[in-house]
Parts: structure tokens; sequence; C-alpha cells
């Protein structure tokens, strides 16, 4: 509390004041004298400087403790350049008798039930746990800073981290929210942009994927990270949550200075009541050993023409095949070299199935996958399937699906998401083959196709 120059009389203020002061707080600046205090509403301590008629008062931000001199100067000039803005802050002499209470805009029921929520949790915030590295109150919420692993926070809390449009996460903390929440399949089908924020639900936590660039070797902005958080705090409000975990969202990989995110933070959630909790571990995250990278290659043969051995996946459209004279061109061909189409129309026939349903026939010592899939969910109806594939043939697999030629178009798109779901899903020892690219005249390498690719077209979707 140096940089705020508090007296050592108000330091040594007793718990009961503080806990009276902890909410009423606004934080005040004596423009001439640039000594800031902490006033209580409805009242001011008597202090000794001169020219003390004006004084700029902020009704919703109060930094409490711990805040930097850079965080000083950016709310400082924030004031400054605002000016006569009456919303954000008022030039005026204090009048301590009159002093009129802050104003909220009228709500809609998501709103109330939302302000009803933070009043309760508030008034159990502990603001003196040992584990807290630093404490903000910023208006009606607490941001804090804890030596922990996001990871270990109590399921109550809400996680979010930054992602990239094409979902990769394939380096950093991103790699653990794939692997512990899944989900990116019901990502894709999110079909999230910069500014966004995806959801995955799963035992009752809610993981949140903010979308703050393009590419994943590209770099957010401050702008974009704006953008983003607003979405996530509508998104918190919609659905009634008062407490995140996040790690220092844009300063790992990204590169973005945290005190300039941190006060982002602080002015796009202040009056929210939402208590957010900054994980910054000393320790490295025990990660689990990755297992091996599903090999991917393209080949110019057909499905119906792999060598013996193969897992031949097709996707079945629940919408479509329920129709008397259901035809789709690559299951009929498959159904010629391997009869197995009547059985599944039996199966669909007396069977309730939902999307990413599997059922498996073997002909000919093959085994053909079936998997229903719905255009609706089409991502996740494909990243359900392939777990159930994954648990039910424990072998190491080689698995076929009919991709056609893979050229810059919605078609790579398309292929590109499939092969990404399926690499987010624990393969055991398994070969991916995409069948149909007439265009190769032997088998490539799926990654190098695709790096050849994005360095000639610059082009990305992976």
């Amino acid at each position: 509390m140096d940089e705020m120059n508090i007296s050592k009389s108000k330091r040594r203020r007793s718990n009961k004041d503080c806990s009276n002061l902890a909410v009423n707080q606004n934080f005040c600046e004596d423009q001439n004298s640039s000594k800031n205090i902490v006033c209580e509403k409805g009242s001011i301590n008597s202090f000794k400087a001169d020219n003390r008629n004006t004084i700029y008062s902020h009704d919703y931000i109060v930094w409490k403790s711990f805040i930097s001199d850079g965080e000083v100067r950016s709310f400082k000039n924030k004031i400054q350049s605002q000016g006569s803005n009456k919303s954000f802050c008022e030039k005026k002499n204090y009048n301590t008798s009159s002093q009129k209470k802050r104003k909220f805009s009228e709500q809609d029921s998501i709103d109330d039930k939302f302000e009803q929520n933070k009043a309760s949790y508030r008034n159990s915030i502990d603001l003196h746990k040992d584990t807290h590295k630093s404490i903000t109150d910023y208006g009606e919420g607490i941001l804090e800073e804890i030596d922990e692993n996001i990871f270990k926070l109590s399921k109550e809390y809400s996680l979010a981290h930054c992602v990239a449009e094409d979902l990769r996460m394939g380096a950093g903390i991103a790699v653990d929210f794939k692997r512990i929440f899944g989900g990116v399949g019901t990502l894709v089908d999110q079909k999230l942009k910069i500014g966004n924020v995806g959801i995955v639900k799963r035992h009752d936590q809610y993981a949140f994927y903010i979308v703050t660039k393009k590419y994943s070797n590209g770099k957010p902005t401050m702008k974009t990270m704006e953008k983003a958080l607003c979405s996530l705090l509508n998104i918190m409000k919609k659905h009634n949550l008062t407490k995140l975990g996040i790690p220092k969202i844009g300063c790992g990989l990204d590169k973005l200075d945290w005190s300039d995110i941190r006060s982002l933070i602080i002015d796009t959630f202040s009056g929210s009541g939402i208590h957010i909790t900054v994980c910054v571990p000393s320790k490295l995250l025990d990660n689990m050993k990755a297992p091996p990278r599903l090999k991917v290659y393209i080949t110019p043969n057909n499905l119906w023409e792999m060598e013996a051995e193969t897992i031949i996946i097709l996707f079945i459209d629940l919408e479509e095949v329920c129709d008397k004279n259901w035809t789709n061109y690559i299951i009929d061909k498959v159904d010629a070299k391997y009869p197995f189409k009547q059985n599944l129309l039996k199966y669909v026939k007396h069977k309730k199935l939902e999307p990413g349903n599997i059922t498996c026939y073997t002909v000919h010592d093959e085994v053909i996958v079936c998997m229903f899939i719905s255009q609706n969910a089409y991502y996740s109806s494909l990243e359900n399937g392939f777990k159930s594939i994954d648990r039910k043939i424990k072998k190491y697999k080689y698995i076929a699906i009919q991709s056609g030629p893979l050229e810059p178009s919605d078609n790579f798109k398309k292929i590109a998401w499939t092969v990404l779901i399926l690499r987010s899903v624990v393969i055991r020892s398994s070969e991916l083959w995409l069948c149909g690219d007439v265009k190769q005249t032997t088998g490539m390498v799926y990654d190098q196709y695709c790096k050849h690719l994005y360095s000639s077209m610059n082009y990305s979707f992976q």
C-alpha cells in the first residue's frame, strides 16, 4: 500500500471498519496534490494537503490493495481522458452530507436472478486466505492471483482460456483443457469466430474457450481480447455464474502484457459480482504423457479398394437413412464388396439411434463400422463415434474413410476438422487413411500435404 500513501493509522484500521468499508469504498484522487486516498461513501476523512477542492471519484471501481503504479496511471489517464463524461467520472465539489447513491439501469429477468445470486455470494467472500498472492476488490467483485493449478480449483469454478478459430490447441495449457474437457467436436459445431466464446460442459463444470485470434500461430490484440472478454461476461451472466478460474490469459505464448490484460479484465467485469481467480502455478502442471500422434495418410485408392484388415468407417445420416428408397453411392459401393446394407436397414428400423452411435459388421473378415451422424451436430457426432470405436476396438487399427480430393475447398475444411477431432480422441496406436483423392498418384503423409498447402496458399484450417 506504499504507493497509495495511506497513513499508518489507516493501515491499522480494525477488521470491523475494514469489512464495513469493503463494498462502499470509492477510489479517489486529488488531482492537484497527486495523492491517492481511499474514501468511505458518505464521509471523507480529513487530511492535510493543499488544493483539495476537486476530487475525481469512480462509483464502481475500488482498488483496495496490491495495485501497481502502472494500474494507478492507467486509471488516472482514463479519468482525465473522459473528463466531463459523467457516466464514468464526475468532477464536483465533494458534499459529504448529500452524496448521490449509485443507480442501476433496468435489467431483464436473467440479470435480476444474477444480481440476487451475486449479492448472497458477495457476503460470503473471504479476503484473508493464506494462498492469495494479491487481491483486488473491483466494485462488487474480486480479482485474486494465487499459486495453484487451475484444474485443482473446486468444481463451482468455471474455467476459461484463449484459443484460435482453428481450435488446434496444440501447446501450452490448451493441451490440458483439450485432454480434460474434450469437446472439440462440440466447439467446431459452434462455428466460433474471433470475439466468440465456445462452451463445453463436463461433470457440471463449464469450460469457456475465448477466441482471440484466427490462427494458432498468430497473435491476439487488446481489441480482440476486449471483444472476447465482453462475450465471456455476457455468457456468465446468462448462466448465473459467479466464479471464474483463468490462467494469465493472452500472456503466455500470445506475448501480451499482463498488467494491460489485468486492467482490461477489471474494467470489463466491474460491477458484475464475479470472483475471478488467476492461477499462476509456481510448479509446472503434472501433464499426463501424451499418446502417440495419430498418423494420417492420403491415398488415391477408394474405400472399397483398400487392402485387407482395414476398418472401414461409413457415416450414416440419421435424417436420410430412414427414407424408403435411401441410396448412397459410397455405401452402395462398399456393400457390393462386403454385403451389410440389408442388416443395417433392419437395425435402423428397430433401434432408437442418437448421433454418435455406432454399429459394427464383420463381412469376409473385414470390419465395417457404421457411424450415425446428424447435420445439426455433425462434428460432435463424429467425436462421440470415434470415442466409441476407440473403446470397442482395442487392437492396432488401420482406419479408412472416404475423403475425396483434398484441395482448397469446403471439402478440405470438413476433412481437416475430422482429422483434428479424431486426433483429440485417444485412438490407441492407429493409422487413418483418407481415401479417394485421385489427384494423388501415390500415398502421401497428410501433415506434409497440409504444410505444403499452407505455405503455397496461405490457407489454414488446422
